[in-house]
C-alpha cells in the first residue's frame, strides 16, 4: 500500500473521529443545559447555552436562560441585578422596557426621604403674613418699614415610598428673624404715628416732655395705653400664629418617574423635577409648582 495513501486516510479518519466526538459533547452538553432549563436552572443553563456557541438554537436559548434570570431578579426587586441583566440582552423580547422600568423603580426609590433647598425669594411668605394681619394694622406701613434681609426661607420636600410627597417651607431657621424684623418694623411704624400725631395737634416735642417728663415715644405709648409698643405688638403677633400661616402653606401631592422622567403633581398642577446622582441631589425646573429653578440636597440629621 502507498504510504502516503495510508497517511492521508488516517488523517481523513482522525478528524471525522473529531467531529463525531466533537459533536457528541455538544450533544450531550446540549441536552444537559436542556435539563437544567427544565429544571429551572436558568443561570446554569444560560452559561452551557453559551458555552455551546453556534450549536442549533443555543444562542437563542441562552437569552431566553437569561432573561429568565433577569426576570427573577425583577420579580424579586432586585432591581439593580435586573437593570443589568436586561441591559446585556439588549432588543431580546422586552428586556429594554424592562431594563427602563428598573431604573425608573431605583430612582423612585432613591427619591424616597427627606430634602431642603438653598434660600428661596420670601416674598409670598411676606404677603401671606401681612394679609393675616391686614385687620389689625396698616400692612403697608408696617411694609415699609420693615428690613427682611436677614431672613433666609428654605423649602422642604419628603418623598414616601408610596408615591407621594409633602412640600412646604422650613419655618424653624425662619420664623424668629422673621418676627424681629416685623416687630422692629412695628416699632417704628408706631413711633412714626406717634410722633405725626403730636405735630397734627399743634405740639412740639418739647411740648410733650415739658407734660409727660419724657420725650421718649415708646415711654408716651405706655403712659398713655398701659403697655409698650413691643408688648402690643406681641398681643398681634404671636410665634405659633406665624407657625400656622407657614404650615398652612405645605401641600401634599403625588409623584412619578417614567422613562427617567421625574414629575411632581399638585391638584391640576405639575412640574418636572431631574435628579442628579453625582450631587445626590434633585432640582424643580420652576415651570408650574414653583417660580425659578429650585435645587434641594438630601437632609443630614
Amino acid at each position: 500500500m502507498n504510504v502516503n495513501k495510508l497517511k492521508k486516510t488516517l488523517s481523513v479518519l482522525l478528524i471525522a473521529a473529531f467531529m463525531l466526538s466533537a459533536a457528541g459533547c455538544s450533544m450531550i452538553d446540549y441536552k444537559k443545559a436542556e435539563k437544567l432549563k427544565n429544571d429551572g436552572d436558568y443561570a446554569a443553563a444560560q452559561e452551557m447555552y453559551i458555552a455551546l456557541g453556534d450549536y442549533k438554537d443555543s444562542a437563542e436559548l441562552a437569552n431566553e436562560c437569561g432573561y429568565q434570570v433577569a426576570k427573577a431578579a425583577y420579580d424579586s426587586e432586585d432591581y439593580e441585578t435586573a437593570a443589568g441583566l436586561f441591559d446585556k440582552l439588549g432588543s431580546y423580547k422586552n428586556s429594554a422596557e424592562l431594563k427602563q422600568d428598573c431604573d425608573d423603580r431605583m430612582l423612585s426609590a432613591k427619591l424616597v426621604g427627606k430634602w431642603v433647598s438653598g434660600s428661596v425669594d420670601i416674598a409670598d411668605v411676606v404677603q401671606a403674613v401681612f394679609d393675616a394681619l391686614s385687620g389689625n394694622m396698616d400692612v403697608a406701613a408696617l411694609a415699609a418699614n420693615c428690613n427682611f434681609d436677614n431672613c433666609v426661607l428654605v423649602l422642604k420636600a419628603e418623598f414616601t415610598d408610596s408615591g407621594t410627597f409633602i412640600l412646604g417651607y422650613d419655618s424653624s431657621a425662619f420664623v424668629d428673624p422673621f418676627l424681629a424684623a416685623l416687630k422692629d418694623g412695628f416699632q417704628i411704624m408706631m413711633e412714626d404715628t406717634l410722633r405725626q400725631s403730636i405735630t397734627d395737634n399743634g405740639l412740639t416735642m418739647e411740648d410733650v416732655e415739658a407734660y409727660y417728663g419724657t420725650s421718649d415715644l415708646d415711654e408716651l405709648f405706655a403712659i398713655e395705653s398701659g403697655i409698650t409698643i413691643g408688648d402690643y405688638f406681641d398681643s398681634l403677633v404671636s410665634r405659633d400664629t406665624l407657625i400656622s400661616i407657614y404650615d398652612s402653606m405645605s401641600f401634599t401631592g403625588a409623584y412619578n418617574v417614567e422613562n427617567g422622567d421625574i414629575t411632581l403633581t399638585l391638584g391640576t398642577e405639575s412640574e418636572t423635577a431631574a435628579y442628579d446622582s453625582d450631587s445626590d441631589s434633585f432640582s424643580m425646573s420652576g415651570e408650574g409648582l414653583t417660580e425659578g429653578e429650585i435645587t434641594f440636597t438630601r437632609e443630614t440629621a
